[in-house]
């Protein structure tokens, strides 16, 4: 909580370095994603990128891990966090395509709430 409320206040600049320190590695971001504490975080840093970085960001980390985040208890709520802060409808749209294949996975394994 002490971060997430931190984040937020904190230089643009020093937001852009946590962003290269601690994403700088897809291992890195999944470990993070499943964890309670570092899954919170992620979401915040998540709400802060402004639009070129936030593409950046799902070419980087989301695309290609949809399936991941979703079956992960903590996970799933970094893509919950990442359709919420799509900044237009081109991003959201890249966002539904990653995510629409994993539909019927995620049915037949009785996580539909992980859709809504």
């Amino acid at each position: 909580p002490f971060l997430q409320c931190l984040i937020p206040h904190l230089p643009t600049n020093l937001i852009e370095r946590i962003n290269d320190v601690v994403l700088a590695k897809k291992d890195a971001f999944l470990k993070l994603a499943e964890h309670e504490v570092g899954s919170r975080f992620l979401e915040v840093v998540i709400r802060q990128l402004p639009s070129p970085d936030f593409l950046l960001f799902f070419n980087t980390f989301i695309k290609g891990n949809c399936g991941k985040l979703l079956s992960g208890f903590n996970a799933n709520f970094i893509l919950q966090t990442v359709i919420s802060a799509c900044h237009n409808l081109s991003q959201f749209e890249l966002v539904l395509a990653e995510v629409e294949p994993l539909a019927e996975r995620l049915l037949a394994e009785r996580r539909h709430g992980v859709l809504l």
